[in-house]
């Protein structure tokens, strides 16, 4: 996944919408990311590594399992369907990093 809607990263950040996207303001205009009407797009796929980079190893595990869960839980089922590996995707990140 190398976008996120608002919504997601509002859900995530646990913070008001202007706080979020002050937050990201230094990577969109250093040109890493890239803002849209209704998300945050990396603007390469080694961008978005070193970005998952500056997690602790040790935080990534939880980080997968709590994203993985927030999918979930707002996912209405119309949309489930759709996005069901993005769910199962967090999962297995979830489990890979407790297995190290």
């Amino acid at each position: 996944m190398n976008s996120a809607d608002f919504d997601l990263l509002r859900m995530v950040y646990e913070d008001a919408s202007g706080e979020m996207h002050d937050q990201l303001w230094d990577a969109v205009r250093a040109g890493l990311v890239f803002r849209s009407d209704t998300s945050h797009r990396f603007l390469h796929d080694r961008v978005q590594e070193a970005a998952y980079l500056l997690i602790p190893e040790q935080q990534r595990a939880q980080t997968h399992l709590r994203v993985g869960r927030i999918l979930h839980e707002n996912t209405s089922r119309e949309r489930l369907e759709e996005a069901i590996f993005d769910i199962v995707n967090q999962s297995w990140l979830n489990s890979h990093h407790r297995r190290r």
